[in-house]
């Protein structure tokens, strides 16, 4: 029943009712965590049971007043491995269900008509469709301790997957309803999804009258003792070393788990350097290219100045070489040089002012010429010491991509695999354990059956009724990192109780705690469970709907802290894993 998590699974697009002379009334969601959050009697439980009526449950949304008038529940499923987009139709008076194929466009491709019960030989109902889309094949679960068993109907699954106010609450253990007739079914659905096996067909002893005696039930279990030490002879596992292979994998997993959150925070704060230095590199070259745009201007600027100087000092040696010249009659009226009246001409027309306010010019122009060459050598120099830093920056900058590369990634991807290896070998020595667990009991009730009995003593049943602790162990450990990463006030081992088919967490049974705990820690139940099905790819329809998991009056009473503790759980309880991975869907 192992299927690739990518090929099944389903999540929630739309949820519209409709009825006569009324506006279709919707709520659209999306391929991760949806939140429907309002005040008190606004129809959020209301949502909750129209979900659970379209997957096919008999009991009808009971009646509120803003739902006065609809008659009809559509829900429009996305399969994720197929992409397809898939609607249910039921009537709020009951009855069967359409089921239609829908196009991108909303086209309807395909229509039929599927009865809302199961049925174990129709693969046309609505619950076969369901468990096809969840990854479920045909499977059988025992109904009771004789041995019996019937096929899985989608409704056993739903029982996990949406949970309503009453039962999140419940003294009940998250997977089972109260119902005495119910309780070997549930605690074998729950077996099954955290497995993925189905239970083997149970071997029942047959009674006195028709095997004479106990012999025959001494055989039977002697063959069962048989076949499964063969199973565990193919693990290829010591017995004696079982329990403390367990302990050292879990410390060294704790271990690996460490050095990875190291490496992962080395690599953040190595990060947070790149980006400095990348910054500061940024810096650097910004400036250096202000800096050369600037020089080239001022260079151009200092050229200017040289040939303001040149020309003014040609100037002034031009009037000197004039003066030196002899006197001749004008070229231009013929007056003789002894005509000439120098006193009476324009103070600009005057050699000596000519020759004084060139060589003014000149000075002011090489004042400014130096200044503007001090500011050169200035940026010269900021140019230098910033060539320096882009240097040092771009050395820095590649230490560091390579300290990341060549060591710290490597060291993360071999924790990584180190994990998985671990992930993969524990998997085997819980099976191993569940073996050995099996075959103690199988022992037991063989030296049981051994013993001279009473005339008229039954012999106990040769099937055990709910799950088994050695097959929850890898389950309550998610269940554990789950409580973990919500910050659940008294987190500690949790551990699966035969006994109480319930959690005991940090030794104290789930049922002790108030209604405000109970509600949080079967959130975490059911949500563990959709998490260890995707994490080991196992069937699931890969969302949960859960219907008030936390309630201020709960958290007020129930943590002392009020409002601020209950804030913190809500945000740590949808932030645990991506919502993109959980599929999840909350109301």
């Amino acid at each position: 029943m192992k299927t690739a998590a990518k090929n099944h699974g389903f999540f929630i697009q739309q949820i519209r009712v409709s009825g006569p002379g009324l506006e279709t009334a919707e709520v659209a969601l999306t391929d991760g965590l949806n939140v429907v959050a309002g005040a008190s009697d606004t129809g959020k439980s209301y949502l909750c049971s129209l979900v659970d009526f379209a997957f096919g449950a008999s009991t009808k949304p009971r009646p509120i007043e803003a739902a006065k008038g609809y008659d009809r529940v559509v829900l429009r499923l996305r399969a994720r491995g197929s992409d397809a987009i898939h609607e249910i139709e039921r009537s709020l008076t009951g009855g069967d269900a359409l089921l239609r194929k829908i196009a991108t466009d909303g086209q309807i491709l395909e229509q039929r008509t599927a009865a809302a019960k199961h049925d174990a030989e129709n693969p046309s109902t609505l619950s076969a469709f369901l468990l096809g889309l969840s990854g479920f094949k045909a499977a059988k679960v025992r109904k009771n301790k004789k041995g019996e068993s019937r096929t899985l109907s989608f409704r056993d699954v739903a029982f996990l997957t949406v949970v309503d106010e009453t039962r999140i609450i419940s003294e009940n253990p998250p997977h089972i309803s109260g119902n005495p007739i119910d309780k070997t079914v549930e605690g074998e659905v729950l077996r099954l999804l955290v497995t993925g096996l189905q239970e083997g067909p149970a071997i029942v002893a047959p009674n006195a009258a028709t095997a004479k005696g106990m012999k025959a039930q001494l055989e039977i279990i002697q063959q069962m003792i048989s076949q499964t030490e063969a199973e565990l002879g193919l693990l290829q596992l010591n017995p004696a070393e079982v329990v403390e292979e367990l302990i050292r994998i879990d410390q060294a997993r704790a271990d690996l788990l460490k050095n990875y959150e190291r490496t992962r925070s080395e690599i953040v704060t190595f990060e947070r350097q790149l980006a400095i230095r990348a910054k500061d590199l940024r810096e650097d070259e910004s400036r250096l290219v202000v800096i050369e745009g600037i020089v080239r201007r001022f260079e151009l600027l200092d050229r200017h100045y040289a040939s303001d100087i040149e020309r003014l000092s040609a100037v002034v040696e031009a009037g000197i070489r004039l003066e030196e010249l002899p006197s001749q009659s004008c070229p231009i009226c013929g007056a003789a040089p002894d005509a000439h009246r120098p006193e009476d001409v324009a103070a600009h027309f005057r050699l000596q002012d000519v020759h004084a306010a060139a060589d003014m010019e000149r000075k002011k122009t090489e004042v400014l010429r130096r200044d503007l060459n001090n500011v050169l050598a200035e940026l010269a120099t900021e140019g230098a010491e910033r060539e320096a830093s882009r240097s040092n920056l771009q050395a820095e900058i590649q230490k560091l991509q390579e300290q990341i590369a060549e060591e710290l990634r490597p060291q993360v991807h071999a924790s990584a695999d180190q994990l998985h290896q671990q992930d993969q070998r524990r998997d085997l020595v819980v099976k191993g354990h569940a073996l050995l667990d099996h075959i103690a009991k199988l022992r037991a009730r063989s030296a049981e059956l051994g013993k001279p009995r009473k005339k008229g003593k039954k012999g106990d049943s040769p099937t055990e009724d709910g799950a088994r602790t050695s097959e929850m162990e890898t389950f309550v450990l998610s269940v554990q990192e789950v409580l973990a990463a919500w910050q659940f006030p008294e987190n500690g081992r949790v551990v699966f109780s035969d006994a109480s088919q319930d959690l005991v967490i940090a030794g104290q049974d789930r049922v002790s705690h108030g209604k405000g705990v109970r509600a949080l820690t079967c959130a975490a139940f059911i949500s563990a469970l959709v998490r260890h099905c995707l994490t080991k790819e196992l069937p699931h329809p890969g969302l949960i709907v859960l219907d008030s998991p936390l309630v201020t009056k709960y958290a007020t009473s129930e943590f002392g802290a009020g409002l601020a503790i209950m804030g913190l759980l809500v945000g740590a309880i949808f932030c645990l894993l991506s919502p993109k991975q959980l599929g999840l869907q909350a109301a």
